[in-house]
Parts: C-alpha cells; structure tokens; sequence
C-alpha cells in the first residue's frame, strides 16, 4: 500500500462543537441512578464503552462511576469519525480517567474498508485491554461490562473462534490495512482462555448491531460458547420511541449550522428549490429525518437550541 495516496478524514472536533454534560443535567437518569447507587453494582467491573465519544455520553460516565465503577478501570475505543479530543479532556479532568484507558491504535484513512478496519481494530484493543488487566488485576475474578454500538465486540469474538478453529487466517482481516493490526491464531487462543474465565456482561445500544446479530448466526454460536448473552436497549420503547426523533432534529440544526451559522471554512450553500439533496439515515432515524424534511418546511425552522 502507498502511504501517500491515503486520504485521512477530517477530524471530528473541528467539525462538530461539543458540550459535555453532567448527570445532574439529565434529572430521569439522575433519579434512576440515584435509586440503586447505594448497592454500587458496578463496582470491581471493568467497563470498555465502544462507543460514540459525544457530550451526553459523559453523562452516562459520571453515572457508572456514581455506580461503583473505578475511573482506572474505564476503557474506551470510539468510533474513528466520532473521535473528540475535547470530550477525552473532560472525562480525564473531570473523572479521572487516565489518559491511556482511551484507545486509538492506528489512524483510519478513507482507502480502507471501514468494516473490515473497524473489526481488525477492536480485535486488536480487546486483547491489549485484556492483557492490561490480566497484568494488573487484583481480584481473583474479573467482571467486564461491555457498552457496545454495532455488535462490535460479539463480531469481534466470532472472528475470534474463527481463527483459532482454523477457519479463518488472520492475515484476511488487516489485508489493506495496517499490519501492526494484526492478531495471531495463538493470540486469539490465548485471548479467548482469558475471556473464558471472565463473568461478562453484554449491552448492545443500536438497531445496527442487532442486524448483525440476524445475519451472522456465527455471531450467536460465539455467544453460547463464551456463556453470554446480549442486554438489548435497542429494541426497548423509549430508545425505538424517542431517541430517532431527538437525533433526526439534530441532524437537521447540524444542516441549519451549516448553512447559516457556520464559519466560512465549514459553511455550505444552502440548496435552492431546484436542487436535490439526499439524507441518509439507519432505520428509524432515517425515517424521522424524513418525515420532519416533508412536513416542516425549511430548515431554519429548526433551533440549535432546541435538543
């Protein structure tokens, strides 16, 4: 591969402003939390949060820690296009997270398939955090909570028998990417012993990563065989009810940003009646983008202020 034909995408703390929260600024969750943190049921958890890095998320930090969990044993790996350096300084001056819990590995470049960078990645990071706690660990069991967005991790994990049932050669998952990916078959062994002795909790967030979880019946064998099952929010009512709504408005202020309000670097003209314009968006977020696109009328319409 050519070094410098790849194309780095543009860093997401100098397109998006981002406000951290605190928990105190969301009273439903703060009284949720409130009720049971006497009980501390996450305490000596490790918690690995694959997930985005954005400002409400440091809200549900606050939350885990209110709840028992040690900032040392918070580990985080995002999404490479949701990476926010702002959001990394508040949790580590806020919390006290150390710095080297937020795993970054190598940078993606838009040459590489995303998928296929994206499970090589956490592959990689998972058997680097399980070794950092094995190295580390002083309870005689360890307890991982898994925040998950896109069935990542249990993607991850059936890649992981896989290779070391000889099924699939490691070399398949970082072809076209970066070599220091790579994971071994004796790696993935090793990997998968240490996972064995791990009481493991499994909370899966999107719609996205229950679609995987349909169309890789792998993914399910993985699970049964590690002893674990998956804690689905995403088919819940107020994640199905409210979320797609809250995210598809601020899809459409992001617009209204940057047609009016954004500096000149970022600012894009604003599409007259005459042109077409096409919004992507999964599942029920698409449709709720969709829908406030047909029945609302202009896009000024939409405070910034309003989510």
């Amino acid at each position: 591969m050519n070094t410098d034909d790849l194309v780095t995408h543009i860093p997401f703390e100098t397109r998006v402003h981002q406000q951290c929260i605190r928990l105190s600024d969301l009273s439903l969750l703060s009284s949720i939390v409130k009720s049971v943190q006497n009980a501390k049921p996450l305490e000596n958890y490790t918690i690995w949060n694959i997930q985005h890095e954005l400002g409400d998320v440091t809200a549900q930090i606050e939350a885990l820690l209110v709840l028992g969990a040690s900032p040392s044993n918070l580990y985080y790996l995002p999404p490479p296009y949701t990476h926010h350096k702002r959001f990394e300084k508040f949790v580590i001056e806020h919390f006290g997270v150390p710095e080297e819990n937020f795993f970054h590995a190598t940078p993606y470049c838009l040459s590489y398939n995303y998928e296929k960078y994206r499970l090589a990645q956490v592959l990689f990071e998972l058997n680097r955090l399980i070794t950092i706690e094995f190295t580390r660990q002083k309870v005689t069991h360890m307890k991982l909570l898994v925040l998950d967005s896109g069935a990542c991790f249990a993607e991850a994990l059936a890649h992981l028998y896989e290779i070391d049932d000889g099924k699939l050669d490691p070399n398949q998952l970082v072809e076209h990417l970066p070599a220091t990916l790579k994971i071994e078959r004796s790696d993935a062994s090793l990997l998968l012993s240490h996972l064995k002795s791990i009481e493991i909790r499994l909370v899966e967030q999107t719609s996205r990563g229950l679609f995987k979880y349909i169309d890789q019946p792998s993914i399910e064998k993985a699970l049964n065989r590690i002893g674990t099952s998956i804690i689905d929010v995403a088919s819940s009512e107020p994640k199905r009810r409210l979320e797609p709504l809250l995210i598809a408005e601020a899809c459409l202020n992001m617009l209204s940003y940057l047609f009016y309000d954004a500096p000149k670097s970022l600012r894009i003209p604003k599409p007259s009646q005459l042109h077409k314009c096409l919004l992507l968006g999964y599942g029920a977020i698409g449709q709720a983008i969709g829908h406030a696109l047909m029945h609302g009328g202009d896009l000024d319409i939409f405070s910034k202020g309003s989510v």
